[in-house]
């Protein structure tokens, strides 16, 4: 969804469109349907897991999302936010095993 957000706004850049041409966005369109699915997903989740087992779940999107807004975009981060990223990952492998 946030990808698909994030072209969006960058197809208007330099553009004058109104509201309404904004969100008729094939990639606003695509981002809103991706978050509503998520949203629904999540609340099937909810139903079979308990929320403090499934929200750390959501902590991989920051990395995804990072991951993908440096190969599509170009955008550039520094070391301490991969380092922040696979401390993200490890915290969520460590809430998910069986201790």
């Amino acid at each position: 969804g946030q990808i698909c957000q994030k072209r969006a706004v960058q197809n208007w850049t330099g553009q004058t469109l109104d509201w309404t041409q904004k969100l008729r966005d094939p990639w606003l369109l695509s981002g809103l349907f991706a978050m509503g699915t998520g949203l629904l997903l999540w609340l099937l989740v909810l139903r079979l897991v308990p929320l403090n087992r499934a929200y750390p779940m959501l902590s991989p999107n920051l990395v995804l999302v990072a991951i993908a807004s440096t190969r599509w975009f170009g955008e550039h981060h520094r070391a301490r936010d991969w380092w922040g990223g696979a401390c993200v990952v490890l915290g969520v492998a460590l809430i998910g095993t069986r201790l």
